[in-house]
């Protein structure tokens, strides 16, 4: 301490700052022996790292920082673990637990009172707050301090607790604030504001482990039975530790069966903190989230809106305090997303409406429960939606009246996504019921569909692969009807009359609305005439007639007005449709193009004049052999299990400057000749690095993820290619940023599979910075596919993270930045650990990893040297030092000539780290 202190007497000038500097050195040695323990074990992970980042210890000003996510997601832990972390550096610190909790016991002066006590570490009683003695706010203006403020769910509480202190606070003093409320931070008008983000498997068994076993890792035959609790987890801390302490010294047996019981029934703690949030919600909020819980889960955000808003519940504005309290989340495809133990929540808060009975519950999502009650007619008035999942069964025989009783029904759906169509009506159907806002019935296996005479609430009808001949009879009210889908639908034998339409009005014969938002039908004559304005999103399938020219009809079609507004237009399953008209170039408005098992040869070429194209998702397509040039670039590109893929014609690579993800999946693609597998990785890396460059000061730089095949010739394009999952080297110089790839084995995985790469870095004074770079696929599904991918080979994964990037280039600096001040040369090493954020069903492992350097412009040369260095060994300084005469030019890709895009090739003298554990995504 002394020593600290006789610093500061050389570098003081007068008396006074003198005092201070030594009072406040004094304050901080003691508050660094005094600061709180975790009391529990901890693993610092991306959240920890990014937390800390967001601390900037030389601001002048008063920094307040949100910690936001769902229950259990480890707000308070991460909290504690900063407090510990960075509290001693502060003159004054105070670790202000369950605020809300206090403040319900004692009150707003209460609360406000203490935080002052804590802060200043004496006894006071202010009867107001807000009017606290000129003394006080000197001292507290006098004091750079550190504040935390746990589990703060009341805006005014907040408001009042940073009101007292935000303008009396010193400079420099930081507040963290905790809640799982976000809207409590924005209307205390937080800024800075951080989604905790859930544990990836690798630390979640590490956590769980430690809970379990006292160790990081299972016991010896706990390893599968680990990766089921972990799968039921979900990255959720709470639940890995209460689980864990929960399985504690259990046997084989204990365990297989307590993991059963889950399935079936919650557990107590874990449950009861989701239900805080649920039981902060009002009553159509509740009657929202339990929709989402047993229905909605996974479907689009607009349509969701509109259906609840036709139930009465305002779902504008519930959708929003929804995710404003962590309790649902949208994708990046703008689909409501639900964490699984929060929808498990939901649907024990359904069963326990009536535990014994069923068909006295709100909602059935169970498909033996639904089965049942749909079979034996035992629904009642209480039942308000009914989800059915087809493909669980192989035959199912229901009764005419399975939906007599139920006159409340709101939402139905039987699900068959698999094509198994095992529902079968031997005595038809009786009406359905008025009140249905939503009906999708994949396979539906009669020839009409039994509707009342007025459904005027019905805002989705789904008849997908159906076996109807016929809508319905006579005249159908359907006022807010803005979905139909009757794609694969071959049975139809009547067309609907369009031929009267004009423009404002939808004949009665089969709608009576306009601007729908989807509508799926065959290729049709009748589609001509749709007006202008009528659809945002088409579906189009086999004709009804197999004998009509489905080419030339499509091509009127596609000409006719109704199809310049589409914005998403897809075609399935038109077996007989060769090609794509070049009329698809009138489509001026369209962004986004499928193709789902369509026999074409190639796309159409004139895609390219489509000036809103921003996605290409092509499913199946076993025959299509070329991919033409496009003239803009496509930031959505996806190419599933197209086999017979030969031919990928360069595309004009201009850098993309918009916030949205890029993604390049080439899946399954195995026959890609080698120039064109040079040229898809010319065009993605290109764009990679000139969008880097383009966007190196923007903190918004969007990702980019590529998935190809692996083949020979990719190799050239990275380096510090390592066949172990750690690598330890020192960063060039002159660097921009760099891409990370891994080749995965061939394999299963579940659509929600993610990749990483944690970065660890030792500064000089022997602190570690832990810095992850984690990113799931999110590969936009087929409607007629599985939950899951199968890899039929090797894949190529690359990735750039922007933000991780100038996280460990910012790290290295500083690293530097303080060896210089203490006057020692010190290059800070990296190592970096590839894993794989695997499920439970997951099969595929890393069999290669490393980078592609992003050099600044300035600094590359315009030339590749032209010495024959392949057998030549570099340690990893000389790399760096000859690296800048031999990377390729900024602009090069931009030639014909692949060669000068690609990096060269040098058999490296690396230091390898450790070994690739028997399971890598741990």
């Amino acid at each position: 301490m002394f020593k600290g202190i006789i610093g500061i007497m050389k570098k003081t000038q007068t008396e006074s700052n003198l005092i201070e500097d030594i009072t406040r050195a004094v304050i901080r040695k003691l508050n660094q022996q005094s600061t709180i323990d975790l009391t529990c074990n901890f693993i610092p992970d991306e959240n920890y790292w990014s937390v800390q980042s967001l601390i900037k210890f030389d601001s002048t000003e008063v920094q307040i920082i949100g910690l936001w996510g769902m229950g259990g997601i480890g707000k308070t832990t991460l909290a504690t673990a900063m407090f510990q972390r960075v509290s001693f550096k502060y003159d004054g610190s105070c670790f202000f637990e369950k605020v809300t909790e206090v403040s319900k016991s004692h009150g707003i002066n209460y609360t406000c009172n203490k935080l002052l006590c804590k802060l200043l570490k004496e006894d006071l009683d202010i009867d107001t707050p807000k009017l606290i003695s000129s003394m006080i706010r000197r001292r507290l203006k006098s004091m750079k301090s550190f504040i935390v403020l746990d589990d703060v769910h009341n805006s005014e509480l907040l408001q009042n607790l940073i009101g007292v202190g935000h303008g009396w606070l010193g400079s420099g003093s930081t507040v963290i604030v905790t809640t799982r409320d976000k809207h409590v931070l924005i209307s205390g008008g937080i800024k800075t504001i951080y989604e905790v983000k859930k544990m990836n498997s690798r630390n979640s068994l590490r956590i769980f482990s430690l809970n379990a076993f006292d160790k990081v890792s299972p016991k010896d035959g706990y390893v599968e039975l680990s990766k089921r609790a972990i799968d039921y987890a979900r990255g959720n801390p709470l639940a890995l530790k209460v689980l864990g302490s929960l399985l504690r010294c259990k046997s084989e047996k204990e365990w297989d069966c307590a993991l059963d019981k889950l399935k079936k029934m919650p557990n107590n703690e874990i449950d009861s903190i989701f239900r805080m949030s649920f039981n902060e919600l009002d009553k159509t909020e509740q009657n929202i989230f339990l929709d989402i819980a047993c229905f909605f889960k996974g479907q689009e955000r607009n349509s969701i809106t509109k259906i609840l808003n036709e139930c009465g519940f305002f779902a504008d504005i519930g959708i929003s305090h929804l995710l404003d309290k962590a309790l649902v989340r949208v994708d990046s495809e703008n689909c409501i997303q639900m964490h699984g133990l929060i929808q498990e929540m939901g649907k024990q808060i359904v069963r326990e409406e009536s535990l014994k009975n069923p068909g006295q519950r709100s909602r059935l999502c169970d498909p033996e429960e639904v089965y049942d009650v749909l079979k034996n007619n035992r629904g009642s008035e209480k039942v308000e939606v009914i989800f059915l999942d087809a493909t669980k069964y192989t035959h199912l025989i229901l009764r005419s009246d399975a939906f007599e009783k139920m006159e409340n029904l709101r939402l139905l759906a039987v699900q068959d996504h698999k094509g198994v169509k095992s529902i079968s009506l031997p005595d038809g159907l009786g009406l359905l019921p008025e009140n249905l806002r939503y009906i999708l019935w994949d396979g539906y296996p009669l020839k009409t569909v039994p509707l009342t005479s007025s459904l005027e609430m019905l805002v989705e009808l789904s008849l997908k692969q159906s076996h109807v001949e016929k809508l319905w009879n006579g005249v159908v009210n359907l006022p807010n009807l803005e979905i139909i889908d009757l794609s694969g639908s071959k049975k139809m034998i009547e067309c609907p009359n369009v031929s009267e339409w004009d423009g404002n009005e939808l004949p009665s014969s089969i709608l009576h609305t306009q601007n729908l938002k989807g509508f799926g039908f065959p290729i049709s004559d009748c589609l001509v005439d749709l007006p202008v304005n009528f659809c945002n999103d088409i579906w189009l399938s086999s004709p009804l007639n197999s004998e009509h020219d489905s080419f030339i009809t499509l091509d009127k079609v596609l000409s006719s007005p109704a199809f310049v507004s589409v914005k998403i237009l897809t075609f399935c399953n038109i077996n007989i449709l060769s090609e794509i008209p070049n009329s698809i170039s009138l489509l001026s408005s369209l962004e986004t193009l499928r193709l789902i098992k369509m026999p074409i040869i190639s796309l159409p070429e004139t895609i390219k004049y489509l000036p809103r194209l921003i996605r290409v998702n092509v499913y199946y397509c076993e025959l299509l052999q070329s991919i033409p040039a496009l003239q803009r670039f496509i930031p959505k590109l996806l190419f599933w299990d197209c086999e017979s893929l030969e031919e990928v014609f360069s595309s004009t690579s201009e850098p993309y400057d918009k916030p949205t993800p890029v993604s390049t999946v080439l899946l399954n693609c195995v026959e890609l000749d080698p120039h064109s597998y040079q040229t898809v990785l010319k065009d993605s890396m290109g764009g990679i690095e000139l969008g880097a460059r383009k966007n190196s000061e923007n903190e918004d730089a969007h990702d980019h993820i590529i998935l190809i095949p692996a083949m020979p010739g990719m190799e050239n394009w990275f380096h510090y290619p390592s066949t172990e999952v750690s690598v330890t080297l020192e960063l060039p110089s002159n660097l921009l940023g760099f891409a990370y790839y891994v080749v995965l084995s061939q394999g299963h995985m579940g659509f929600d599979v993610g990749f990483g790469c944690e970065c660890n870095l030792e500064n000089s004074s022997g602190e570690r910075i832990c810095i992850t770079s984690f990113k799931r696929l999110n590969i936009k599904k087929c409607d007629w596919t599985d939950t899951s991918i199968d890899m039929m080979s090797d894949h190529l994964l690359v990735w750039y993270d922007p933000r991780s990037c100038k996280q460990i280039m910012d790290a290295v600096e500083q690293t530097k930045a303080i060896s210089d001040g203490n006057s020692t040369s010190y290059t800070p090493k990296l190592t970096f650990t590839f894993f794989i954020d695997e499920t439970l069903y997951d099969e595929v492992e890393i069999k290669e990893c490393g980078f592609r350097w992003i050099y600044q412009e300035e600094t590359v040369s315009s030339t590749i040297s032209e010495s024959n260095d392949e057998e030549e060994t570099l340690s990893s300084s000389d790399f760096q030092s000859n690296e800048q005469e031999e990377i390729v030019p900024a602009t090069s890709f931009e030639s014909d000539d692949l060669e000068e895009t690609i990096p060269p090739r040098k058999k490296l003298k690396i230091d390898i780290v450790g070994t690739p554990p028997s399971n890598p995504e741990y």
